[in-house]
């Protein structure tokens, strides 16, 4: 499924939160069953966010807000598995 199709909201477009399905799952009955979808997703962007940072495009406002953010994402990925 290309997700960033699916989900995509057109510029100028108003989003109606009433005809979005909260229920939606996408082949996933629960957490546990979509666990290594999400880590492999969670490790792609950690990538992305090194990516990102290395290239000093991390934050518009030139704070290391993106690079924080990409430890706590990282930190937290840890305590997830950890759990598993």
């Amino acid at each position: 499924m290309n997700y960033s199709q699916r989900f995509k909201v057109s510029p100028g477009t108003t989003v109606k939160f009433h005809d979005i399905d909260p229920s939606f799952k996408d082949g996933h009955e629960s957490h546990e069953a979509a666990n290594d979808e999400i880590i492999a997703f969670q490790r792609k962007l950690r990538e992305l966010q090194d990516l990102l940072y290395a290239e000093r495009k991390h934050s518009p406002s030139g704070s290391d807000e993106g690079h924080r953010s990409t430890l706590r994402c990282h930190q937290r990925g840890q305590r997830q598995n950890a759990r598993l």
